[in-house]
């Protein structure tokens, strides 16, 4: 009988390594590793590694202040098409004289059709706000910019005016410069909230008045300013 072959010894290639020899070798590399005969343990979770980040944070501050800045943009263009589109009708009229009186209806009924529509829309916004608003409160909705009726200034001329001051002043001084009568109006619209009380005064309406007056302080010391404050900047 022929001899048989002893079974080959079994060969490893020189890049080969037993799995024992890996699992020693992973288990030497540090604390947190799984080595050779030992259980794998809970996963610990790194917060700082796992926290969203704001949304002012994840597109930067100039991305901010862009959206800041089409925000106001948007406002004013829908602001400038709701005053040159402006539209009473005679029952609104009818309301705004019964909430005036007769001393102070004729004041309103002298406004430009845009300064009407916005007392208006603002006179809805305080009574969304407030429920069920004070008489003083839905007068001063409605007149608070009295001031601007002698400006007689249009809603391009409005529009273009705002525009330019928060976008280039020096561009509308210079326009002002060129432009005597159009500053004239202009130094009544700016100054329209003084004028307005001073002609409340001289109708006796004084508390109407003090409202008036400090419809654009930044921080008005009448609580009934507050929330006109409020709604005339939803409009």
């Amino acid at each position: 009988m022929a001899d048989r072959d002893p079974a080959p010894k079994s060969r490893r290639h020189p890049h080969l390594r037993r799995t024992a020899e890996c699992a020693a070798a992973a288990g030497s590399r540090g604390p947190g590793r799984v080595g050779p005969g030992s259980r794998a343990g809970a996963v610990r979770w790194r917060p700082k590694l796992l926290r969203p980040a704001s949304a002012q944070a994840a597109v930067g501050p100039a991305a901010h202040g862009r959206r800041r800045l089409t925000a106001s943009a948007l406002h004013r263009v829908g602001q400038f098409w709701r005053h040159a589109s402006a539209r009473v009708t005679p029952a609104e009229r009818a309301t705004a004289a019964r909430i005036l009186g007769p001393e102070l209806a004729p004041l309103y009924a002298q406004l430009p059709v845009n300064d009407q529509r916005h007392g208006l829309d603002v006179l809805d916004t305080v009574t969304r706000l407030d429920g069920q608003p004070g008489r003083l409160l839905q007068q001063a909705a409605l007149l608070h910019d009295v001031g601007k009726g002698s400006a007689r200034f249009s809603a391009v001329d409005r529009g273009l005016t705002v525009f330019l001051q928060a976008a280039s002043p020096r561009i509308l001084q210079a326009m002002l410069a060129v432009r005597p009568a159009f500053a004239r109006r202009f130094e009544i619209y700016r100054d329209h909230a003084r004028i307005g009380a001073e002609t409340l005064h001289a109708l006796g309406a004084h508390e109407l008045a003090d409202v008036v007056a400090e419809h654009h302080a930044a921080d008005p010391i009448r609580d009934v300013t507050r929330h006109l404050k409020r709604a005339d900047g939803r409009n």
